[in-house]
């Protein structure tokens, strides 16, 4: 099976609020998959900007996210 990489665009404080920038997507898919531990890869575009507000990445998730190498 192919790796799955994840991409989406964030601001500077780690938000992916859709109102805060022009792009953006939701964060409950991916928040269900790194649960699962399904995404061998994250890409984060990361915009210069705060949003302050706003639904984030990694937020609540049960363990943490890093590099496994």
């Amino acid at each position: 099976m192919r790796p799955l990489r994840y991409s989406i665009n964030v601001t500077l404080d780690g938000c992916c609020d859709h109102r805060a920038m022009l792009f953006t997507g939701g964060v409950t898919l991916p928040q269900a998959l790194t649960e699962l531990g399904l995404i061998d890869e994250y890409e984060l575009v990361v915009h210069p900007r705060l949003a302050g507000h706003g639904p984030a990445l990694f937020a609540g998730l049960s363990k943490h996210v890093g590099d496994a190498r």
